[in-house]
């Protein structure tokens, strides 16, 4: 498990989520607020009678401020867009995100379960691994 400490104000990046604990939801986009110079705070979402509204809460230190960033939320990069023009390029069928394990292919979770492994003919993970167990 990876422990972190709360982000420096000095580090956090205009216009970016970031994940970590806040008086009204836990994760925040820190951006400015009104034209430059503005005021940089978070922007999260809470509740009013039931309702989601957007809540504004500053950046968390001893005296003021609610919201503590602790992680940079990587919003991945389309490796496969939908289609080309404006509009559909930012759309993805297929997204990475760096440093984040492979996601299990569909042969993995659903054609056969490890107590089958290894199925003669399959080289997926499953497989290669109960095979060089059995070596």
């Amino acid at each position: 498990m990876n422990k972190v400490q709360q982000i420096p104000r000095e580090q956090l990046i205009e216009g970016r989520w970031y994940a970590g604990r806040g008086r009204n939801g836990n994760v925040a986009l820190w951006c400015r607020l009104g034209k430059s110079p503005g005021r940089l705070t978070f922007l999260t979402i809470g509740f009013t009678f039931h309702n989601p509204v957007v809540k504004d809460e500053g950046y968390y230190e001893a005296d003021h401020g609610c919201f503590q960033p602790f992680l940079l939320l990587d919003e991945g990069t389309v490796t496969q867009p939908v289609g080309t023009a404006a509009w559909d390029r930012h759309y993805a069928l297929e997204m990475a995100f760096p440093g984040f394990p492979a996601a299990p292919d569909a042969h993995d979770r659903v054609e056969h379960r490890m107590e089958e492994a290894p199925v003669q003919g399959c080289n997926c993970r499953m497989c290669d691994a109960a095979r060089a167990a059995k070596t």
